[in-house]
């Protein structure tokens, strides 16, 4: 469930978010420097090898909730993805 996985990924490293380009997904996101994104949907991402891998692994589908669980401040959040 999703609030266990932010439990146990709040003791893993995640994907620190160092520079946001303006035209970027991440800036449309509204992320953050210094965020931390510690999973994609129901899968925790160690690295940013898990990450792509995770999101690469699912196709994006519009009618089901797609979401970055990320580290803001030492606090979890989602961050719900869109595709235009």
């Amino acid at each position: 469930d999703s609030k266990a996985l932010m439990k146990e990924a709040v003791d893993r490293n995640g994907v620190r978010i160092d520079a946001i380009r303006d035209d970027s997904m991440a800036a449309k996101l509204k992320l953050k420097v210094g965020d931390v994104i510690i999973g994609y949907n129901e899968t925790p991402t160690e690295t940013l090898e898990h990450l792509q891998n995770a999101m690469a692994s699912e196709k994006f589908d519009k009618s089901r909730d797609q979401k970055l669980i990320i580290l803001r401040e030492g606090e979890a959040r989602y961050v719900r993805l869109t595709r235009e």
